[in-house]
């Protein structure tokens, strides 16, 4: 970044802005010379902050927010001071470079109070030549003035500065959004001097910097030598290179070249290294080079640096390192720490990070819009850790911005151009700082791409790291970043995945100026899931205190508070301790990534994902370790499941009952030059030793990618009660050497549990008919079936209407499957159901945990036939809820709900089976979906027989009483995706005008269920539409009477219109980002007739994500108090007299 070396006593706002000249900078690696001697800088400085009076003190290297609180996340000036004994021996001939390794933003240097240079940005190291003004012999006083780049709602911009002020006023001379910045946008701003300083007395003349190309496929290296204060008659110097190879490796000839001109800045050099012991993840050999700058045959400078003689490229849509193929198994890292924030705490602490990344099979670390200390790269290149290396972000894409990112690019290529760890390079992140409708900006990021890769073509470069509403122009990486709830999205997740792995267009600019040959590597750079830390390992990180950004975040993602919380709302009756909680959501998170990784690695064109993240970062807390470091509890298991050749349990399905025949497809993702042939896998099932066996791969796999193993096949054994099972996977090679280790939970339930045995017959209160299949799976399960709502019987209902409400209201008992947002209208208690659309309650981002309330060791309770209630696993898939229950409060009402979750850091609580009583009566709410799955998924089946049971039961006495007085009636008329979807008949093809009158005969048009799109992660897209027009028509009936109001809920992306019986009722140009409602007006509503209605749509995209939905329902309000309704059988109690029931309910049979 930009560096001035000046002897002005003060600045005006020229030498601020633009930047006079470009930084020249040290490697952190470079030995002594014999004319060469350093003074380290690093310890206390005094510190003071413009404004104050007071001085303080800090250490050096960190960042100021890490030693005085009071100054996180305002906008700081401060100015570092002190002295220096400089020896009577640096006085005479010679260069004083004073070395900043990193100051954040911008910095003012003088020495004995000249000012002797300044310098803009705040991640990458400048020097300054300050020999003139020292003293030798004596003590020296050096201050840096430092300004930090403050966000901009906190400044008040360029506009205010003038020369009178001077440079360094609290008024910013450079906005945050125009500045290199990174994540201090998200957790908090970083100032002040947080790398290392030191002072170095150089020859006249002296290497400033080589840079060093490893040539594997030609067995040498090119050696770039950079002279500073070249001489102007050369006779008399050369430069002599000595190589010191790896231990085993071949011996590298020495060089001597001579200087070849006056004032030659520039030497190449030609190395020959034949036999070279190439660097990789698993033999990280790493050469010295040392250069000795000689005059008269005598060393009077030397540099020493380190590379790896390696190579990195993208060929056929793979990653080739050394030439072979590679499986990326990385992590993002934000490189943040407790404590320190941007300064590692010391070289150690990162090795033992890193020590933890190998143990869980990551090879790459995303070090995330942030440029790392030194010392971070130079452990990833002893370590054998792969870096993807990022431009810290800028907000705003500016003549000024786009310049500053570029000098940082180069900055950063200056400073670590020899790391061989460092494969990957990125310019932009999901557009931050760049808004890609616009063509010169798209063009501009063309440019930055080309010209980085010209500055280093070794190395593979991303132009922007693309995610929902982004996307490519030009890259050597076609990546993506997508975030799924699992199990609850699994199957949005397998689908994404399988789209992803075909090279979708929507990967690239829409605009048709994407320069693409679709031999790109495919790579999914972030996705991942949470796993909240243990409180009692932060506190301990944290010298026994909640750490201070427990005070962040916001919502669910706001930690303050959490223990609270988990005490408030009954959560402690769950779990017992909070840390208890958080090593189940830490065991979510290992479930969620064990199906992510298996769901990609089966698509072979996809070679490598980055999981978010490493480490926790604050609040966001979906690390593989947590923020002090720590290990989650699947520490142990990722490395198997990270591993190069991996074994895939390929399950549909994970709930079997006894007698069911079981299948399991087993494949292998395969990649590297490892010899499979003839390789052995054994599986077994834990507590069935006859349930086992063995298959041998004849033939090698290819080098790359995913093929089958084969199919594990038997019956399922007889159970006599409901069991959690193990199914393992050991694969060998041809001499019993291990390849790799898997598993897979199952769940086994007894045959008889088919039969769902109920004290009382049931009755199907499905008016809307929003259960079509419940009387099949109620008889398939040998329940009686009762033809009238009268006492004795048990009701199933899919709604709460008078009907219902009556019958409760005299002493009945009801099971109420919300499933739709019509099944529990909202009451004046606030009850009511919620799609998990809303607050992020499916957990994509902000993940949930999903929990059941335990029963003890009872075989009456709500959950008793199920194996295990501690984990929300596979087995629950087929009974994910796609609503949650509200007005239900967790802090008083916590032992009425019965399941539920919360997102988060304990946030938005919400039920999926809660009670309540009404009248005489009681009825439990339930969102599961018990049904949708019942014929093939054992868990709903006993789940939905379970809840009967117990709501028939003396043991459901729910203790909320819902006064009902107000109802809301509703009637679904057009599901929307969200609930399921309806089944339109639709074209791509443009139709006749005529479309959308009744008699246009749509016979050969398609049908499929809405949502219809592709592209968007936070919608149901059950049917893909890619092209640029979608025409829909759907047949709704309207009940006699009709409708008097009506409300349509839509979701369009881009210009959209609706059409009923002919007729426009809605035309909304652009999109929308979420599901709007809208309630429609009489004139409206008038356009449906009792009867069949016509309702027809036409969606156009313009460009990006596209989809299109709609729902609707028609609202009727009542006003039920319970002393009005009027009974059916007066003086008669429904919940009275069992036995009788009983015993007619035998007599039917």
């Amino acid at each position: 970044m930009p560096t001035t070396n000046t002897a002005a006593d003060t600045l005006s706002p020229e030498t601020i802005l633009p930047p006079v000249t470009t930084a020249s900078t040290v490697k952190a690696n470079r030995e002594l010379g014999p004319q060469t001697q350093r003074l380290s800088l690093d310890g206390v400085w005094r510190f003071r902050v413009e404004g104050e009076t007071e001085e303080r003190t800090i250490p050096v290297p960190s960042p100021w927010e890490a030693v005085h609180p009071d100054l996180r996340d305002r906008p700081v000036t401060a100015t570092y001071t002190r002295t220096v004994q400089i020896p009577a021996s640096w006085a005479g001939s010679g260069v004083v470079r004073l070395h900043v390794g990193a100051a954040d933003y911008y910095s003012e240097v003088s020495v004995n109070g000249y000012l002797v240079g300044v310098h803009e940005g705040g991640y990458t190291p400048f020097d300054l030549e300050i020999q003139e003004f020292l003293r030798a012999g004596e003590e020296n006083t050096i201050s840096l003035k430092v300004m930090d780049g403050a966000p901009a709602r906190m400044v008040s911009g360029e506009g205010d500065l003038t020369p009178e002020k001077g440079a360094l006023q609290n008024v910013r001379p450079f906005p945050f959004t125009e500045i290199p910045h990174g994540k201090q946008s998200w957790y908090g701003t970083v100032g002040g001097i947080w790398q290392s300083v030191y002072l170095e007395k150089r020859p006249d003349t002296f290497v400033d910097n080589v840079f060093v190309r490893p040539d594997v496929a030609n067995g040498g290296a090119s050696v770039r030598i950079r002279i500073a204060h070249p001489p102007l008659d050369p006779a008399g110097y050369v430069l002599r290179l000595l190589v010191e190879a790896p231990k085993g490796a071949a011996p590298v000839l020495p060089i001597e070249v001579p200087l070849p001109a006056p004032r030659a800045e520039i030497v190449n050099v030609a190395l020959l290294i034949p036999g070279a012991a190439l660097w990789d993840t698993e033999h990280p050999n790493l050469y010295g080079l040392r250069v000795e700058l000689c005059r008269s045959a005598k060393p009077v400078d030397v540099y020493e640096t380190r590379f790896g003689m390696r190579s990195v490229e993208a060929k056929n849509g793979n990653i080739l390192l050394n030439g072979t193929p590679i499986f990326i198994a990385g992590a993002l890292d934000q490189d943040f720490y407790p404590g320190t924030i941007y300064t590692p705490p010391s070289t150690d602490y990162l090795r033992d990070q890193f020590k933890k990344a190998k143990e869980m099979g990551l090879n790459l670390l995303r070090c995330h819009i942030k440029t790392p200390d030194p010392r971070y790269l130079q452990l990833c290149d002893e370590m054998g850790l792969l870096v993807w290396y990022e431009i810290p972000n800028w907000a705003v894409l500016t003549k000024k911005s786009a310049a500053r990112g570029r000098e940082h690019l180069e900055a950063m290529l200056e400073r670590d151009y020899n790391h061989a760890s460092i494969v990957i390079v990125s310019v932009m992140n999901e557009s931050w700082g760049i808004d890609l409708t616009q063509k010169w900006q798209r063009e501009w990021l063309v440019d930055m791409f080309d010209y980085a890769k010209s500055l280093d073509p070794t190395r593979l470069f991303v132009d922007n790291s693309a995610c929902v509403g982004n996307y490519h122009v030009k890259s050597d990486i076609d990546d993506y970043h997508v975030y799924y709830a699992i199990p609850d999205h699994a199957d949005k997740w397998a689908a994404w995945c399988a789209d992803f792995a075909s090279r979708p267009k929507w990967t690239y600019t829409p605009y048709g100026d994407a320069q693409r040959d679709y031999q790109e590597v495919i790579l999914l750079s972030e996705f991942g899931n949470w796993g909240l830390p243990k409180l009692s390992l932060l506190k301990k990180g944290y010298g026994g205190e909640e750490p201070w950004w427990f005070k962040t975040g916001a919502g669910s993602a706001r930690p303050e508070g959490v223990a609270e919380r988990f005490t408030r709302y009954g959560l402690d009756q769950i779990w017992g301790t909070y840390d208890r909680m958080a090593e189940v959501s830490q065991e979510q998170e290992w479930i969620s990534l064990k199906f992510e990784i298996e769901a990609m690695r089966k698509h072979s064109s996809i070679v490598g994902y980055v999981i978010t993240e490493f480490t926790d970062l604050h609040w966001e807390s979906n690390g593989l370790l947590d923020m002090c470091r720590n290990p989650k509890v699947f520490h142990k298991r990722l490395a198997s499941l990270q591993a190069q050749n991996l074994v895939i349990p390929d399950h549909k399905k994970t709930a079997y009952w006894s007698g069911e025949r079981f299948t399991l497809p087993v494949l292998l993702s395969h990649f590297g030059e490892k010899d499979l042939s003839n390789a052995v896998l054994d599986w077994s099932v834990d507590g069935f030793p006859t349930l086992s066996g063995s298959f041998v791969r004849q033939e090698s796999p290819a080098p790359i990618g995913s093929s089958p193993l084969g199919e594990i096949a038997f019956r399922v054994p007889d159970v006599t009660r409901a069991r959690e099972v193990s199914l393992r996977l050991r694969l060998t090679d041809k001499n019993g050497a291990l390849v790799n280790e898997n598993y897979e939970k199952f769940a086994f339930f007894p045959a008889e549990q088919r039969h769902i045995e109920l004290p009382q017959p049931v009755y199907l209160h499905d008016p809307t008919k929003l259960l079509p299949s419940a009387r099949a799976v109620l008889l398939e399960a040998g329940i009686i079936l009762s033809d009238r709502l009268e006492p004795g019987v048990l009701c199933l209902a899919s709604v709460m209407d008078e009907k219902l409400l009556h019958f409760v209201n005299r002493g009945g008992a009801a099971l109420l499957l919300t499933v739709d947002r019509t099944s529990l209208p909202r009451t004046t208690s606030g009850m009511t159901s919620v799609s998990r659309d809303k607050n992020g309650w499916w957990g994509d981002w902000c993940s949930a945990v999903n929990w059941f309330r335990p029963d003890g060791a009872r075989t009456d309770g709500p959950w008793a036939s199920l194996p295990q209630t501690r984990q929300f696993d596979f087995s629950f898939r087929g009974i994910v809820p796609r609503r949650v229950l509200v007005g239900w409060d967790p802090e008083t009402e916590a032992d009425d709900i019965l399941a539920g979750l919360f997102l988060g850091w304990i946030g938005f609580p919400a039920a999926f089976a809660a009670g309540f009583r009404y009248g005489d009566g009681k009825v439990l709410c339930t969102t599961f979906e018990l049904l949708r799955n019942a014929k093939t998924d054992p868990v709903s089946v006993v789940v939905l027989g379970d809840l009967l049971k117990y709501v028939g039961s003396s043991r459901f006495t729910p203790k909320k009483v819902a006064p009902m007085e107000r109802v809301e009636l509703s009637h679904t008329l057009i599901r929307s995706g969200e609930d399921g979807g309806a089944t339109w008949r639709y074209t791509t093809v443009a139709p006749e005008a005529r479309w959308v009158t009744p008699d246009f005969d749509d016979g050969a048009w398609k049908k499929g269920r809405s949502g219809f799109g592709r592209g968007l992660t936070n919608v149901a897209a059950r049917t893909k539409w890619s092209s640029a027009d979608i025409w829909l028509r759907l047949v709704v009936d309207i009940p006699e009477g009709g409708i008097s109001q009506a409300s349509l809920r839509y979701f369009h992306d881009d210009d959209f219109e609706l059409f009923v019986n002919g007729e426009p009722l809605l035309m909304r140009p652009g999109f929308t980002t979420d599901y709007e409602d809208l309630a429609l007006a009489p004139d409206q509503t008038a356009l449906f007739r009792p009867g069949k209605n016509l309702v027809c749509i036409h969606c156009m995209n313009v460009v990006g994500p596209q989809f299109v939905d709609i729902g609707m329902t028609a609202e009727l309000q009542n006003f039920v108090p319970a002393s009005h309704l009027p009974p059916t059988e007066p003086e008669q109690n429904l919940s009275a007299n069992s036995a009788q029931v009983a015993e007619r309910a035998e007599g039917e049979k």
